[in-house]
């Protein structure tokens, strides 16, 4: 055989060496990824976006379909440019079985200033600034006709339209009696916010507007300017016990002197000081619906475990 038949015969050879190992590596790709391919996905810890938004998010390309490579080169997913989220750990459940959980920032409240939204923790620092809002406003179970019903014991109320000042009695005076309530479900509408020009729709319809803190001005990541920063710890203490009790105000106003007041519609319940609150709250869950289609001021400013009436002053016509 002439060495131009060799050569000739040798890289035929090679080339068919190399395709065939290839072919080889091709096939065991692929029956890695279908042995692998990811058909079951769980997601936990999410509140402000839906589960398939969650796994649309960590599964947006060829490879996140993969349980091995999606556990073992992406288990701690930075999630920092998405509104509201911190990060997603991927844990492995099997070949074809993941779980996504979810960490995600927590926002307290939010302040609204030329027109953009400050969402802020319990430390008053801002986690995102909100432009353009496409809802309604968070909250707002007012009092037209999607006021929660509370199931209490028999209250009677003088509620005649020609007076001033409505005396409610009969208000439940045992210390940690629990007021359930219907819960309120808002429409699908109410919970798309566009946040900036983000693909996804973050639900924020718990957290309450905050009105009154002072602040001129707000950055994310930096802390709200406040006269006084135990307002943070009322702002908490008060979502925790209007998610409790699901009486989700309009928007919770702080005066000068830190009283708190909270804005049904044309409801103002006046809470007064950072003092005794859950009873309080548990007096608004139960009086709420006594007041439905009025305009006034519920005064628990001077609430005690001893007071036997509540006043209710209506507004002027």
């Amino acid at each position: 055989m002439s060495r131009h038949r060799k050569k000739k015969h040798s890289k035929k050879f090679r080339r068919t060496a190399v395709l065939a190992a290839v072919a080889a590596a091709a096939a065991g790709i692929l029956i890695f990824w279908g042995v692998f391919y990811i058909r079951d996905v769980e997601v936990v810890g999410n509140t402000r976006y839906t589960e398939e938004e969650i796994r649309e998010m960590v599964m947006d390309g060829f490879l996140d379909r993969n349980s091995v490579y999606l556990s073992v080169f992406r288990s701690h997913i930075d999630m920092e440019d998405v509104p509201f989220l911190d990060y997603v750990y991927v844990e492995y459940l099997g070949r074809d079985r993941i779980r996504l959980i979810v960490t995600e920032k927590n926002p307290i409240g939010y302040i609204s200033l030329n027109g953009t939204d400050y969402y802020f923790d319990q430390d008053g620092v801002v986690l995102e600034a909100v432009s353009e809002r496409s809802a309604l406003e968070p909250g707002g179970t007012g009092l037209a006709g999607n006021t929660p019903t509370p199931s209490a014991a028999p209250e009677t109320a003088d509620t005649s339209e020609d007076e001033e000042t409505v005396r409610v009695t009969g208000v439940p005076q045992t210390s940690g009696n629990r007021v359930e309530a219907q819960p309120v479900t808002p429409s699908d509408d109410s919970q798309k916010i566009r946040i900036q020009e983000e693909e996804f729709s973050p639900s924020l319809s718990d957290l309450p507007l905050v009105t009154g803190l002072g602040c001129e001005s707000a950055a994310v990541g930096e802390k709200l300017s406040v006269a006084d920063d135990s307002v943070f710890n009322t702002i908490l203490a008060l979502d925790r016990m209007i998610e409790k009790y699901e009486i989700r105000p309009d928007s919770l106003e702080f005066t000068q002197s830190l009283t708190a007041i909270l804005h049904y519609g044309d409801i103002r319940v006046n809470l007064g000081e950072d003092s005794g609150l859950e009873e309080k709250m548990i007096r608004v869950a139960a009086i709420l619906p006594k007041l439905e289609g009025k305009s006034g001021v519920l005064h628990l400013e001077d609430y005690t475990e001893d007071t036997q009436n509540i006043l209710f002053s209506q507004d002027e016509q």
